[in-house]
């Protein structure tokens, strides 16, 4: 059996309670009048918001109502779509608003873009993402219901650069579109041996030129004491012979470098000439 401190208790929440839904039921009609009142001067940006608040202070099938029709008038026909929707199902048969909810909804559907992404077959393992969203598989290649105005669509794959289409749409079209990946991120492997090749074909060149000037100094340091291959001393002969090494050296080094620099060019305009181009950050889909 309660007391009279748990009766009093009880009656206390009670009244807080009631008091706290006056209060939000103030709150809710206040800005449903002011939705209202945007509204009718054509501020659907500002209606939208106050009966957004409306509904999330105390829901109420008018204040849906007018939220949905509100979003048509702004053009954001997906989300009125789903309202008109959603206020149906929540009414009884005998509230007239129903029928009228359904017409619109309907109404709505006839009228609403739609828009059909296709993966390219190259690109089927790729990830797909419509304004931020990824679309599914099973989702691709079906007509999703969009807003009217321009959409963006991403492709990405691991390995590959992302590729962006930008897809304008109008209330009442169908358009089709196959997305494809960007190309690959790594290069021509051509072009790195091209690189690689002329880097070393270069220091060839460098060490050639080198020994070929050590050459020229001692052949020109034995030529005062040597006649032909006859020598007067013994340093002589050293330097002669280390003279004929090092121009031997000389041509095979200078001889190989070249070679390498021809190679390392021809690689490199073969690899120009078939490297993927760069994508565009945004391409405009041509319908």
């Amino acid at each position: 059996m309660r007391g009279p401190k748990t009766i009093l208790v009880a009656a206390m929440i009670s009244a807080a309670s009631a008091a706290h839904a006056g209060d939000r039921g103030t709150a809710a009609d206040m800005l449903f009048q002011e939705g209202r009142r945007a509204a009718d001067r054509g501020d659907f940006a500002v209606a939208c918001t106050k009966f957004e608040a409306s509904e999330a202070a105390e829901p109420a099938p008018g204040t849906l109502l007018n939220l949905a029709d509100c979003e048509e008038s702004r053009g954001q026909l997906t989300r009125a779509w789903h309202d008109f929707l959603t206020l149906a199902d929540a009414l009884p048969e005998a509230d007239e608003r129903k029928a009228v909810a359904l017409e619109r909804a309907r109404r709505l559907e006839r009228t609403m873009p739609k828009l059909r992404i296709r993966l390219a077959m190259t690109a089927a393992p790729a990830r797909v993402f419509r304004d931020g969203i990824e679309i599914s598989g099973t989702s691709l290649g079906v007509a999703l219901p969009v807003d009217p105005g321009m959409h963006v669509v991403l492709v990405s794959e691991p390995g590959f650069r992302d590729r962006t289409y930008a897809v304008p749409i109008a209330r009442g079209d169908e358009k089709d579109v196959e997305v494809d990946r960007g190309p690959t991120t790594s290069s021509d492997p051509r072009r790195a041996a091209a690189f690689a090749l002329g880097g070393i074909g270069v220091a060839s060149l460098l060490a050639g030129t080198a020994t070929g000037i050590f050459a020229l100094t001692d052949l020109s340091a034995s030529n005062a004491d040597c006649t032909g291959h006859t020598c007067k001393t013994p340093e002589a002969v050293m330097r002669y012979d280390r003279a004929q090494s090092l121009a031997l050296a000389t041509d095979i080094t200078l001889g190989v470098g070249l070679a390498l620099v021809v190679t390392s060019a021809i690689l490199f305009v073969l690899s120009r000439g078939h490297h993927a181009p760069a994508p565009q950050s945004l391409a405009l889909v041509r319908f």
